[in-house]
């Protein structure tokens, strides 16, 4: 028997994980919550603990399976739109860049004009 835990914000997504990666046929042993302790408490949110098990032979015949199927193409198309995401963000953030150093000019100008008296 394969026994895993999965740690998630919500119970949801920590069984999801466990699904995923063991397959549809995984129990759930377990569920807990777990405080944060120290000083981290302050910035971190609790998160959900999921003991979950599968039996080795469903296990050995999931992993099997996973490395008969080809590719999806929904794989592909997922890295792409992350790269996308990602050179949006890259796009973004010179813009964001220039209009920063457009204002530190103008402010510098405005400090020069109004700072030399007459």
């Amino acid at each position: 028997m394969i026994v895993k835990k999965f740690q998630a914000p919500t119970e949801t997504e920590a069984i999801l994980k466990a699904k995923d990666e063991l397959g549809s046929n995984a129990v759930v042993l377990n569920v807990k919550t777990l405080k944060q302790r120290g000083i981290f408490r302050l910035f971190r949110k609790d998160v959900v603990e999921v003991t979950a098990a599968l039996e080795e032979n469903e296990f050995i015949s999931n992993m099997n399976a996973a490395k008969h199927q080809p590719a999806s193409p929904k794989a592909g198309s997922t890295f792409t739109a992350v790269v996308d995401e990602k050179l949006d963000v890259m796009n973004d953030s010179a813009v964001i860049e220039e209009k920063l150093d457009s204002l530190h000019n103008m402010l510098s100008q405005q400090m020069n004009k109004g700072g030399a008296p007459s």
